[in-house]
């Protein structure tokens, strides 16, 4: 064990970690503080309902992955999104179930495939770990394909901090571990190449009133206008056909006006080039579950059917936790072996299993079993308290039952094991990482609040982003971190630089000689 730990502590992000807590403590607090109000500045924060700035806490201490395994992740959620669009076009009667379960305007995108499903020019793929951060292997939890956010958060926190502690090489650092901010432009770009048309020089980025957003999408404005293109942001309601111009979507289908001029682009993403068009039915979970059934050891002819790859198949094995819709009925259970009625299994597997709404985001609908009996479990049920339901383990699997079919799904949990982290917030000063699931020590109600400095063990999470085409599409990604299992920024999380090995030398090697 202690060979173990010795080799653990000879990695590069060890290296940086130990460089850090070796500084005196007023050194580092200052260097946390000018890195937190820096990516402050540069976007990394979210827009508060009053109009305020918020910021999203930041690590000081990045996340360090080999070029080819960030690479060969990306690989695994192209292949994983590829196999979802498959499923979703060869089979009917899954269409209709995912249309059931969708708003009027992304069901008509889903039955009128004005998705252009083969020319999908961002996605994101949620990626959590069996075992340690990016040491683990990496588990598929959900697939993003309506507003996949976070390209320019990830951009900001490396900046940032490459600027605090490696200033010589910023450059050199976010180069080497990828922008998601240039990967974005180039695949909207790349799907307008594919159809002859010359590069635009002119992009909106489409949102809604009081999008809480607002900073990233500035961020990405601002490289975009670095990289030689007229971007600039634009209330839904104050969007204008016009030809020739790049079109990104940050607003939710249902979210758009019957009869706008911007329903009339996402009705025809090809004539306005809007390459990330409405795909909510993408992202429900029922879909992931269909995907994960299909390819099961006794699904093999749906497979083919399907067309999926050797590839495509050999990937869903290896990523994809063992996903099921909430329903009566036989199936193959996680092992392999046949389950006689999946709810009785369900009941009697909590410390194994997640239940998730399949149209939940932002953390929201997610019931995990292994901590169902917390505070935290306790309040992820409100819902279920509120229509009468004790929150027991078992009477929540019974009441999700009830509901419409595909209403709910059930997962393997993925477990995961926290990672120490050095955490600050620029509204604060310094961070201190408070109270979690889970009964983590700090501050009660599981927000950030004023205090010391603090290095904490959190949960990390990481995503691909991703899409579909022949041409460029993009392969970067970005880490969060939260104190529970439920890993989500509007929930209190925040974001790790995601570096490359490479990178990580070059900040390693500034920092030490500071």
């Amino acid at each position: 064990m202690n060979n173990m730990n010795n080799r653990h502590e000879r990695t590069i992000a060890d290296r940086i970690r130990a460089a850090l807590a070796a500084l005196p403590e007023r050194a580092l607090a200052a260097l946390a503080l000018r890195a937190a109000r820096r990516a402050k500045a540069l976007g990394l924060a979210r827009r508060l309902a009053d109009g305020t700035l918020a910021a999203i806490p930041l690590s000081l201490t990045p996340e360090v992955l080999p070029r080819a395994a960030l690479e060969a992740r990306g690989r695994d959620a192209r292949l994983l999104l590829s196999a979802a669009s498959k499923l979703v076009l060869t089979e009917p009667a899954l269409r209709a179930r995912l249309a059931a379960h969708l708003p009027p305007f992304e069901r008509e995108a889903l039955e009128q495939r004005f998705s252009d499903a083969g020319r999908l020019a961002i996605a994101r793929v949620d990626w959590f770990f069996e075992g340690p951060a990016h040491a683990g292997r990496h588990f598929a939890l959900e697939l993003n394909a309506t507003i996949p956010a976070m390209e320019a958060y990830s951009d900001v926190a490396v900046r940032a901090v490459a600027e605090t502690l490696a200033p010589k090489n910023t450059e050199r650092i976010a180069a080497l571990s990828g922008r998601n901010s240039d990967e974005l432009l180039a695949s909207l770009q790349a799907r307008d190449a594919e159809l002859g048309r010359a590069p635009a020089t002119r992009a909106v980025l489409v949102h809604r009133p009081g999008d809480s957003q607002l900073p990233e999408l500035g961020a990405l404005v601002a490289r975009w206008r670095e990289l030689g293109v007229d971007a600039r942001t634009v209330e839904v309601g104050d969007y204008a056909l016009e030809p020739g111009t790049l079109v990104y979507r940050h607003i939710f289908g249902h979210r758009i006006a019957e009869g706008s001029a911007f329903a009339a682009a996402a009705r025809a993403p090809r004539e306005h080039r809007l390459w990330n068009p409405i795909a909510a039915h993408l992202e429900l979970k029922v879909l992931m579950a269909e995907l994960s059934a299909a390819t099961a050891g006794d699904a093999e002819a749906r497979a083919a059917a399907a067309g999926l790859t050797p590839d495509e198949l050999a990937c869903a094995h290896r990523t994809l936790p063992w996903t099921r819709p909430l329903a009566r009925g036989a199936t193959l259970g996680p092992d392999g072996a046949r389950v006689d009625d999946l709810v009785r299994y369900v009941r009697e597997h909590a410390k194994s299993l997640v239940l998730k709404t399949s149209a939940g985001y932002g953390g929201k609908g997610v019931v995990i079993g292994p901590v169902a009996a917390t505070a935290a479990g306790r309040e992820a049920c409100a819902h279920f308290v509120a229509a009468g339901v004790e929150p027991t383990w078992e009477n929540v699997v019974d009441a999700a039952a009830a509901q419409p079919a595909d209403t709910w799904v059930v997962q393997r949990f993925v477990t995961s094991v926290p990672s120490r982290h050095l955490l600050v917030s620029a509204d604060d000063g310094v961070a201190q990482w408070a109270q979690g699931e889970g009964g983590q020590p700090g501050l009660p109600g599981g927000r950030w609040g004023a205090g010391a400095l603090h290095w904490g063990d959190v949960f990390v999470d990481a995503s691909s982003y991703t899409g579909l085409g022949d041409g460029f599409v993009p392969g970067g990604g970005v880490c969060r971190f939260a104190s529970g299992h439920i890993v989500n920024i509007v929930g209190g999380g925040g974001v790790a630089p995601l570096i490359t090995e490479d990178a990580a030398a070059l900040l390693l090697e500034e920092l030490s000689a500071s």
